[in-house]
Parts: structure tokens; sequence; C-alpha cells
């Protein structure tokens, strides 16, 4: 070996150690940025840029006439979808008076809502629960309470599309 060979050689090991120092001394954040190791990552996004809206058209299976519209409110950074809040109109009794209380969106659909009106003759809960199909939509059942006795209905339910909210 020569002395130029032994140089290359050696500023070349340099080189990787370098590069290997620097790069356990840096991370990144969420973003992709690059950080010091210990250094304090970029702020979190506020709550209210995680949420988005989804909105559903959900069928009567034989009735023609039925149709509740269906906006829910949930987070999309963890899967299954929870729903946080939203609300039901339609052809549903005593609309647009529902309020989504919880629920979730994934594989199932899970969606419970109260009557925030409370009229006599109209029921004080809904539970609408359905399996996913394709192309983007669910199948089940929707459940109202009333007076202790739940009434089920089978449903198709269309996703029509998410927006922020």
């Amino acid at each position: 070996m020569n002395l130029k060979h032994i140089a290359r050689c050696f500023a070349c090991t340099l080189l990787l150690i370098s590069l290997t120092v620097h790069a356990q001394e840096t991370e990144t954040d969420p973003t992709g940025k690059k950080i010091k190791k210990g250094e304090s990552q970029t702020t979190p996004v506020p709550a209210a840029v995680t949420r988005k809206k989804a909105i559903f058209e959900l069928y009567h299976e034989t009735s023609t006439h039925h149709k509740m519209e269906i906006e829910v409110i949930f987070d999309p950074r963890v899967y299954p979808y929870k729903v946080l809040d939203g609300k039901i109109s339609g052809s549903i009794c005593d609309s647009p008076h529902w309020k989504i209380t919880e629920g979730e969106i994934g594989p199932g659909l899970r969606i419970k809502a109260e009557n925030t009106n409370s009229t006599p003759n109209c029921s004080t809960d809904v539970v609408i629960i359905g399996s996913a199909v394709q192309p983007a939509g669910y199948t089940g059942t929707y459940m109202f309470n009333v007076n202790g006795s739940a009434y089920g209905f089978k449903h198709s339910t269309l996703f029509i599309g998410y927006s922020n909210p």
C-alpha cells in the first residue's frame, strides 16, 4: 500500500465516523423535520385541526321514502375512527333534533344518537349498527328505544364523503 491509498482510506473512515455520529445525534419529528436528539419536537397540532366530518345517507331497506342524513365529526388519527359529535336529520321522527353522542367508523359502523327535543311521540334514542360493504357503505340495522323496548329495522347506508367540519 502506498501513502496516498492509506490517506484516502483514512479520510473515508473519518467521513463515515462523522456521518454515523451526526446520524446518532439527530432524529426527526412527526413532520419529518430533522432535530437534535433530546430537542423538543414540533408543537402538537391542536385538536380542532384533527377533526374531520363524514357524511352518510341511511336508507330503510324497504321504504322508498325513508332517508336519514348523518353527519359525524370524528378523530382521523386513530383507526377505527372514533365519532366525537354529529347530527342526524331527514326522515327521522323529530328531525333535526338528533345529536350524535358516540360511535365508531371502520370495518363496522356504530352510531348512537339522542333526541334533544323529547317529543312525546318520538323515540329518545337511536343506535345504528352496520358492517362495511363495497362500494363504500354499510348494511345492518338501526334500532329505536321506546319505553325500554328496542325496535329494529334493516338499512343500507352510503358513505358520501369527507370534509372539514
